[in-house]
């Protein structure tokens, strides 16, 4: 059976990538990732790549990158847009086959480890431990239990249950597909293997991507918001954005 993401894939560009909300969020992401990033021509392994959109970026930093999903129909949708792309079917526990000692960076953006249980994120991040290079970083981007924007939304459009989706510990259904909610200090402990070394909000004062249909008319008040969200970035408030940045470092016996 098809899921929500099979679905939506020819769709997904539209719906997200390409709303000026999606644009500005993804702006965020690599303005504070570069600096995380290896030298370049350093292998990367993107879990989650979608529709190749930030697998096409890496390529264009300069990185050999190999991207997976679980999705076929977000895969066969990422190989027509990026031909000279290395695209691959795999889960997250199946996406270490294509991780070596060359493997220098581990990316996931927008949410693709919430699609995941706990304890799923703990084995596939265990595995990787034990195959990467001692250098190689983790720059993923997960959805923490509480964001301002959508707490305030849902609680004036009265919808509690929306307002209060994020904090379920069983997590959220989503179309029939489960969402999972993890703050820095919970992706601390599944990743016992590896450093949290950074955590930077992505999206705090920029609302999340299903307001962007309100929000496209001022896009001026949208690049008010992009520049407060720099300012912010600098005191932390991770847990309180729509998405949550985080870098980690490989531990070693060293």
């Amino acid at each position: 059976m098809k899921n929500y993401f099979s679905s939506v894939a020819p769709l997904y560009d539209d719906a997200f990538t390409n709303t000026l909300i999606g644009k500005l969020q993804r702006k965020q992401v690599y303005h504070h990732i570069k600096k995380y990033l290896p030298q370049m021509g350093a292998h990367i392994v993107e879990l989650n790549c979608g529709t190749g959109t930030d697998a096409h970026w890496l390529m264009q930093q300069g990185y050999h990158i190999i991207a997976t999903d679980k999705n076929e129909e977000m895969a066969q949708v990422a190989k027509k847009k990026f031909t000279t792309i290395k695209f691959e079917v795999a889960d997250f526990i199946a996406a270490k086959k294509f991780m070596s000692d060359n493997t220098q960076f581990i990316f996931s953006n927008f949410g693709g480890l919430n699609c995941v249980n706990s304890a799923t994120l703990q084995q596939a991040f265990e595995m990787y431990h034990g195959v990467v290079n001692d250098s190689c970083k983790l720059g993923i981007v997960v959805m923490p239990k509480y964001c301002l924007w959508e707490w305030c939304y849902y609680q004036f459009k009265g919808k509690k249950h929306l307002a209060t989706r994020r904090w379920k510990r069983s997590g959220s259904s989503f179309n029939n597909q489960t969402i999972w909610y993890y703050n820095k200090k919970e992706m601390k402990k599944l990743l016992p293997q590896w450093q949290l070394i950074k955590a930077i909000p992505i999206g705090l004062v920029v609302p999340p991507s299903y307001l962007n249909p309100f929000f496209k008319n001022f896009p001026k008040l949208l690049s008010i918001f992009y520049s407060l969200d720099f300012f912010l970035s600098q005191i932390g408030l991770s847990n309180f954005a729509d998405h949550s940045l985080l870098i980690f470092t490989k531990k070693t016996n060293q």
